[in-house]
């Protein structure tokens, strides 16, 4: 026999899993002309309030000549809704049983594993990222407020464009620092420096 496909898929969980159906669909051909038939029993049923319910099951296989051999399994199912436990749990703990039956005693391939609980155990835990931490502006101080003054009346002395740009570049690193101590302080700044520029331009 070769893989098992998974036909069903857990709605809840969003994970994709190889039914009961699908793994003896394709398992009965293979018993019939092994001339096998697998007979199940439950030996043993608890149920808890929760409406969790765990059996314990014989499995018997036969040969077509009466030669047998008996293993055990168990399962478990839950049936629980608003209306409290209902009645499905012990069908669901057969069915897990038998299908876990089937696939360990001939060692059938489905690609599921019950220690994971849902695909996205399979990968690998992401880190989760700590929000950057932003530092909140200083603000400015005495002599910053003071050079703002000052650069805002040279540029308004300036004879073209050229002097103008010369003004900024020459305080630029003190610029900065008033940009990272009031940004709205420096756009304003910039501003006017702009509109200055723009009005030599016009004088051109």
């Amino acid at each position: 026999m070769g893989y098992v496909q998974k036909d069903g898929k857990n709605e809840f969980h969003g994970y994709k899993y190889a039914s009961e159906a699908n793994l003896i669909a394709a398992l009965r051909p293979a018993l019939i002309d092994a001339g096998l038939v697998l007979i199940p029993s439950v030996t043993n049923v608890t149920q808890d309030e929760y409406g969790n319910t765990h059996v314990m099951m014989n499995f018997t296989l036969m040969d077509d000549e009466g030669y047998t051999f008996t293993f055990s399994g168990a399962g478990s199912g839950n049936d629980r809704n608003k209306n409290g436990v209902g009645d499905k749990g012990i069908y669901k703990a057969i069915t897990g049983a038998t299908k876990y039956a089937l696939m360990k005693t001939f060692l059938l391939e489905t690609g599921d594993d019950p220690e994971v609980v849902s695909d996205h155990d399979r990968g690998e835990a992401k880190p989760i990222e700590k929000p950057v931490e932003r530092k909140k502006p200083k603000g400015l101080n005495d002599d910053q407020k003071l050079l703002i003054s000052a650069l805002k009346e040279f540029a308004g002395n300036m004879g073209n464009e050229k002097e103008l740009m010369e003004l900024w570049g020459e305080n630029l690193p003190k610029i900065e620092e008033i940009e990272a101590a009031d940004p709205e302080a420096h756009e304003e700044l910039k501003l006017h420096f702009r509109n200055i520029r723009t009005k030599l331009k016009e004088k051109k």
